[in-house]
């Protein structure tokens, strides 16, 4: 059980930065209901901002490269095979930096419910928890990124980790690429049974750019296949 005390102590850390950084809070209120939607899937700043009365993709823009620099959202742009860069024009990837963060937040717009029951509610469904553990996932590849960086002060996360997508809705959750000759695809599927479907994205990225390394981060499976490794998540984060 977590107390309702703690999600507002922290809600208010929240919001207590965002006024000294100037943003209006009912702002932010309205916008947070449209990223805790996109959590995990590809969005561009007009997609957050339809259905509030946001007037500007740009105040989207600044909120969220707000929250980035407050380390809550961490943002993935979409990787080029060919420049091997970010399309950073192109539909985003929004994740949370800690999962408390997304469910002080989600208790916050969720209702008259406790927190605490908001939470619970929520990960009573398997693919919500798999979108959580991506995002646990994404601060850990961070995390790695920048600890293996030899330009610290400098480090830029966006620039060495990416997602994928091709065709109309496939996509390969991340791509690190540390500039040097390492491009290695990570797939994450938090799920008691991988099929066929679930190797795609990896293999089309091997595919498409000649890479023999691929990582496949499972509920439980450790094993090594011809065409990738898998490894179960929770191994993976003690690694990383």
């Amino acid at each position: 059980m977590v107390k309702e005390n703690t999600f507002k102590t922290y809600l208010d850390a929240i919001l207590g930065d965002l006024q000294s950084l100037n943003k209006n809070q009912n702002t932010f209120r309205r916008l947070i209901r449209s990223i805790i939607k996109a959590v995990g899937n590809t969005s561009s700043w007009k997609s957050l901002q339809k259905n509030t009365d946001i007037g500007s993709s740009d105040t989207v823009a600044s909120y969220v490269d707000t929250l980035q620099n407050m380390f809550i959202l961490s943002v993935f742009y979409q990787y080029s095979t060919e420049s091997k860069r970010g399309l950073f024009q192109k539909n985003k990837k929004i994740h949370f930096h800690d999962p408390f963060y997304f469910h002080v937040l989600n208790g916050w717009v969720g209702g008259d419910r406790p927190s605490f029951d908001i939470a619970t509610s929520y990960l009573d469904d398997d693919t919500n928890q798999g979108t959580l553990v991506e995002g646990v996932v994404a601060n850990h590849l961070i995390r790695l990124a920048f600890s293996i960086s030899s330009k610290k002060q400098n480090f830029e996360y966006s620039d060495i980790l990416y997602y994928w997508r091709y065709g109309k809705d496939k996509e390969v959750d991340f791509v690190y690429n540390d500039g040097d000759g390492t491009e290695v695809p990570i797939e994450v599927k938090f799920q008691n049974r991988i099929t066929s479907r679930d190797l795609d994205g990896l293999i089309n990225f091997k595919r498409n750019t000649g890479q023999r390394n691929a990582i496949l981060l499972s509920k439980d499976k450790l094993s090594l296949e011809n065409e990738y490794v898998a490894i179960p998540v929770s191994l993976f984060l003690l690694l990383v």
